[in-house]
This record gives structure tokens, sequence and C-alpha cells, in this order.
């Protein structure tokens, strides 16, 4: 019988709970949890890529994320009461939103970057760059596999 502690699911999922709820404890400083900041990160980042319109649709965002709708609406709710985004109505569909990063989103996001890479740095200091890279790349294939599944 194979030893719990060592089964991939078990590590993957401690050390994704473990990052999470360190980098939970850093945010609730600044008011957001992980999945907020998960979104305002993910559509900053398209500001700065400079994408289209439909890159900032609810439905865009949680597929990046590998989230489903319901969920990101919510956290776009409380984001939205904190001010840090705002929805617009997409002219194109009237059924779908567009949401963009305020001004105090974007402050948050400058402020909180370096917050965040410090954890993973952290839980990551043992690794030689080469195993990061590979333990990148095979995060990247298992995401990649299951999300083909599940049709995100």
């Amino acid at each position: 019988m194979k030893d719990i502690q060592n089964s991939l699911g078990y590590l993957l999922n401690t050390a994704a709970r473990l990052i999470k709820g360190e980098c939970n404890s850093k945010l609730q400083e600044y008011g957001i949890t992980t999945s907020q900041w998960a979104v305002i990160s993910d559509i900053n980042t398209q500001e700065e890529k400079e994408e289209g319109i439909e890159a900032f649709l609810q439905i865009a965002i949680a597929q990046r994320l590998h989230s489903d709708r319901t969920t990101i609406s919510q956290v776009i709710d409380k984001l939205e009461e904190k001010k840090l985004v705002i929805r617009e109505k997409n002219s194109q569909d009237r059924r779908s939103f567009i949401v963009r990063i305020t001004n105090e989103g974007k402050a948050l996001v400058n402020r909180l970057e370096g917050l965040t890479e410090k954890i993973i740095n952290e839980a990551t200091k043992h690794l030689d760059q080469k195993e990061y890279d590979a333990l990148i790349r095979s995060l990247n294939k298992i995401i990649n596999d299951l999300s083909k599944n599940k049709g995100l």
C-alpha cells in the first residue's frame, strides 16, 4: 500500500494549501483574498498586454484562472465593492460584462506583486533553477491535461 504522504495528490494539495494559506495571511492585511488577488492580477496583466475587449469578459477571466463563472462573478462582486474593479456593459452582448481594473486596483497590484513573489520564493528556496523550471513545466502539463478533460 502506498504511503499517503508520498502520493502526488496529497503532495500537490498540501503544497497548494500551505502556499494559499500563507498568501491569504499576508493579503488579509490589505483586505483581499488569494482569489481576489488572482482576478485583479489577471486583469492588470491583460491591460499591460493591451489585449482586446474579449480578454476582459468575465468568462475569459474564468477560463484563464481555471475557475467557473459563478465563482469569478462572486469574486468580481467583492472587488467591485472594494472599488478595485468596475464592470461595464458589453455593447456587443448585453448579457456579458467587461471588467476593468481601477486606479486603486492598479496601485494595490503594484504594492502586492513583490509580496506574493516573496512567498513563492520562500516556498521554492530549496529548488535550483533547473528543478524550478521542471516543476513549472510539469504543473502546466497537469493543468492543461485536466483542463482539457473538464472543458475549461
